[in-house]
């Protein structure tokens, strides 16, 4: 098997898998993006859109919170 044989077989298997992917996906329920959870305003805020700093200046009643990461602080401030 030569290189152009081998560049022409992985194009058709890249190409059938794309295919297979995209049905897959086709099949997904429709699941929002984001959760979304209010804010003190009573307006929606997005944790994930939030920085770092803006996770830590919400309710402080987290154990280790200064030592997390940013999806660390938002796994902890959703399941709170």
């Amino acid at each position: 098997m030569d290189t152009t044989d081998i560049n022409t077989e992985s194009s058709r298997r890249v190409d059938d898998l794309t295919r297979r992917l995209d049905r897959l996906e086709a099949e997904l329920p429709t699941i929002p993006a984001r959760a979304v959870e209010p804010d003190g305003d009573g307006e929606s805020a997005a944790l994930d859109d939030c920085t770092k700093a803006e996770l830590h200046q919400r309710p402080q009643g987290l154990d280790g919170r200064s030592s997390m990461n940013k999806r660390e602080l938002v796994r902890a401030l959703r399941s709170a």
